[in-house]
């Protein structure tokens, strides 16, 4: 059991997906924040276990879950309660893809950094959490790096085959798969809290992704093959540095390290950090958090309707 913070958290239950064949085999699997295992490298109140699991449904009750089907797939130490990610959805190739955060690590770690003490204005605005992602040393600042990381698996959308393998298989067609560049199981990189993932399957059978912002840009990007997709280099089409994160610099790496072009959001829109005095972005804010949701293309909602 993993206890909660009570000024906010966004721990607990992130994301359930059905297997293709679930009316057949009854296999579903979910995401959610697990205890800290004793051989995790962090502590304190956020650290926690990143866990994704497949369950089975009970057999005799075939509406609820058989809790003692679990097998555990994939777990990753967590250090913050923060960008955990943890959209689950399968593609039209039957590979289960699965958006894992950042870390959250910039936001303040308790027991790793006090943030500078804010104004009384500032401690308002943020609901009583007291922490501030902009005035963190430099040392702290690798937190950053983990989503361009090819190592890790933070910041990433995975692809696995989860009928094969064991835990899981890895796809052939992995950008990484039998390469030293990075991790095996990973598809596309550049997310900072990729928590909704939904493919258009009544139109290319295109992915997307929700890109909640981390200054001023909320995002939705579309991925159709595997690449970088910029964080946190880029914050959508424009340039991040947390140093000036309200007056971003106007150039930054177009391409990283492996030569990969950083893909641009296919939707994109300011939020209301613009209006912040200390922000150098003039625009009018057109929502708060870009949380995700489906492609709709039926005839109910006509204003809604995709072409």
């Amino acid at each position: 059991m993993v206890r909660l913070l009570e000024a906010f958290d966004e721990r607990g239950l992130w994301s359930l997906a059905l297997h293709p064949d679930f009316a057949d085999n009854g296999r579903f699997f979910v995401t959610y924040s697990a205890k800290r295992q004793a051989e995790s490298p962090y502590s304190g109140d956020t650290a926690y276990t990143w866990r994704l699991s497949e369950f089975r449904v009970a057999p005799d009750m075939p509406d609820r879950a058989d809790s003692n089907s679990e097998r555990v797939l994939l777990d990753i130490d967590w250090i913050n309660r923060k960008h955990n990610g943890g959209g689950l959805a399968f593609g039209p190739d039957g590979y289960l893809y699965v958006g894992v955060g950042d870390g959250g690590g910039v936001h303040g770690v308790p027991d790793v950094y006090i943030a500078p003490p804010l104004s009384d204005d500032e401690v308002r605005e943020a609901g009583e959490i007291k922490e501030d992602p902009y005035r963190l040393p430099e040392e702290f600042y690798h937190f950053d790096a983990w989503a361009q990381d090819l190592g890790r698996l933070h910041g990433k959308i995975l692809r696995l085959d989860v009928d094969n393998g064991d835990p899981y298989g890895l796809p052939a067609t992995n950008p990484f798969v039998g390469r030293p560049e990075g991790r095996g199981e990973i598809f596309a990189w550049g997310f900072r809290n990729p928590f909704r993932l939904a493919f258009d399957g009544a139109g290319a059978g295109d992915l997307f992704v929700n890109g909640v912002a981390e200054s001023l840009w909320e995002t939705i990007y579309m991925i159709d093959r595997p690449g970088n997709y910029g964080w946190a280099v880029r914050e959508g089409t424009h340039c991040f540095d947390r140093r000036r994160a309200f007056d971003p610099p106007e150039e930054c790496p177009r391409r990283d390290a492996l030569g990969e072009i950083m893909r641009d959001p296919v939707v994109e829109y300011a939020n209301w950090s613009v209006t912040r005095p200390w922000s150098k972005v003039k625009m009018e804010p057109r929502g708060t958090a870009n949380v995700g949701g489906f492609i709709y293309r039926g005839s109910r909602f006509p204003s809604s309707k995709a072409n």
